[in-house]
């Protein structure tokens, strides 16, 4: 019987490692990712993800909303985000976001 509690702590022990590992490669492909942006690219992003809309982002930066619609569009392909929340994710990863009080439980 202990023998087998005790395998079952060294499988969750390796899981975890397992786990712990995949996050950090993420992160670091996040990073590398968010670092790949132009400055104006990464601008959009901070403004989508800040939950503004296009037109919004466009008045902010002095540009017209259609070529916010395009840096979007080119922020989500180099950042590989199939949509808007996979972005809010990614940037939550890549720490330019903070999580809010309300979601750190």
């Amino acid at each position: 019987m202990q023998e087998l509690v005790r395998r079952r702590a060294e499988m969750r022990t390796i899981s975890g490692h397992r786990t712990r590992q995949r996050r950090a490669a993420e992160r670091t492909e996040t990073l590398e990712r968010i670092a790949s942006l132009s400055a104006r690219e990464r601008q959009v992003l901070e403004g989508l993800v800040a939950g503004n809309p296009n037109k919004t982002i466009a008045f902010d930066l002095g540009i017209s909303p259609r070529t916010v619609e395009i840096y979007r569009a080119n922020v989500m392909t180099k950042m590989k985000a199939t949509s808007l929340s996979d972005l809010v994710r990614m940037a939550l990863l890549g720490g330019l976001l903070s999580p809010s009080p309300d979601a750190e439980g």
